[in-house]
């Protein structure tokens, strides 16, 4: 009851653990009520989880599988899979047998790490403990298989996955879709949705829009619309997403006006734009050397209280070194460091070359120090120093062997 306490954190949440403790000194043995504990602090205290389950079991009281499935989720969604290997193996030794929604956990960790090998260890030892797989088993086994692009191995275990009598979902059907959209093959993706109609599934907004990523990868822009007249025609409204890969093509066959009446359409589908379509549309301009376009981009961005990112303004400043404009290289990063934006490696990369070019050894150590002084991560000044110290270095060897000779 203590060590619970300390966790707590506000009245409520203390009295709520005293209750859980006081119930488990008086009550029948209930599983649920260490899952309840887990999850409370997962939330706050998550590193801690592991030795709740430990303390519990030396004050005499067996932790459930509930518990231990509650553990097992909270260490695959920080992705530590050896972690969750660990609980899991001193459950079987402590406790026999685990669970099907634990083997399953650790089967959807698998997928997490791409490692088919160890799922496929799992899914034998559930079917040698009498616990067959079941839809939520193969559903991410197809998941590492189409990562993997493994397309003998997915189909395999969908022709599993059917044999056992399980109806596979729109989930199912979307993963092998991908996988078709990884090896751009236009004819296996039809043929999935064929399956998909023939088992009765109806697709979503992620088979449409996975459809349309295919055609938009192959510079299609027919058949691009054609997906999105099929969405209208069964229900499904476009979204953000859906309109942001249609701009993709336009951006691509440097159709501005195409890219610009795209942005139109999701207005009057009373979407609002995000930062990830305002850049594609500001690199559009930047394709074209477009300086003036990719500025109004982002006085628009502003207008509407869209925040440009790092992307956003590295997208300008790239632009700006190719027109060798220093002053306003300068202007465009300062104005991003003012509105808090942090730098990435790519952005402090553009600008110290655009110093470096201008011989501007001065500029180069302001921009150090401006990015010292921000509080820029370490991981990006890092490259940023060391290249302005290769080439220093390098040019002081040139200089030192002039004057030799």
């Amino acid at each position: 009851a203590e060590y619970m306490g300390e966790f707590a954190q506000g009245g409520k949440q203390e009295s709520s653990m005293w209750r859980g403790v006081r119930r488990f000194s008086t009550d029948a043995f209930k599983p649920s009520l260490f899952s309840e504990q887990i999850q409370q602090l997962q939330d706050k205290k998550t590193g801690q989880t592991r030795q709740v389950i430990r303390d519990l079991e030396r004050a005499g009281l067996r932790p459930g599988r509930d518990s231990n499935s509650a553990l097992l989720n909270y260490l695959i969604s920080q992705n530590d899979f050896t972690g969750a290997q660990q609980v899991f193996a001193d459950f079987k030794a402590k406790y026999g047998r685990p669970t099907r929604v634990m083997f399953n956990t650790l089967i959807k960790g698998c997928f997490k790490t791409r490692d088919i090998t160890t799922a496929k260890q799992l899914v034998k030892e559930m079917q040698d403990s009498h616990q067959p797989p079941n839809d939520v088993t193969y559903n991410p086994l197809i998941k590492i298989y189409v990562d993997r692009r493994d397309f003998q191995g997915a189909r395999t275990t969908f022709a599993e996955m059917r044999a056992a009598g399980f109806v596979p979902s729109h989930i199912t059907f979307n993963s092998l879709l991908n996988l078709h959209i990884n090896l751009r093959d236009a004819q296996g993706a039809q043929g999935v949705l064929e399956e998909m109609e023939q088992a009765q599934v109806r697709p979503d907004i992620v088979t449409f829009n996975s459809l349309l990523k295919l055609y938009v990868m192959s510079g299609d822009l027919e058949s691009s619309r054609s997906v999105i007249e099929k969405m209208r025609s069964c229900g499904v409204n476009p979204d953000r997403v859906t309109f942001t890969t249609l701009m993709q093509l336009y951006v691509d066959r440097q159709d501005m006006n195409g890219a610009r009446l795209v942005l139109e359409q999701m207005r009057t589908q009373n979407l609002q734009a995000n930062t990830v379509t305002y850049t594609l549309l500001a690199k559009g301009y930047a394709n074209l050397g477009d300086i003036e376009g990719i500025r109004s981009v982002i006085d628009e961005m502003k207008r509407i209280g869209v925040q440009p990112n790092n992307v956003t303004y590295t997208t300008l400043i790239t632009a700006l070194g190719r027109n060798n404009d220093m002053k306003s290289v300068r202007e465009s990063f300062q104005q991003m460091m003012s509105e808090g934006v942090i730098p990435d490696e790519v952005t402090c990369s553009v600008v110290l070359s655009m110093y470096i070019k201008n011989n501007d050894k001065a500029g180069a150590q302001q921009l150090i120090d401006s990015l010292i002084k921000s509080n820029v991560p370490s991981h990006v000044i890092s490259p940023t120093l060391t290249k302005l110290l290769d080439i220093t270095n390098a040019r002081t060897t040139t200089e030192t062997n002039t004057h030799t000779a």
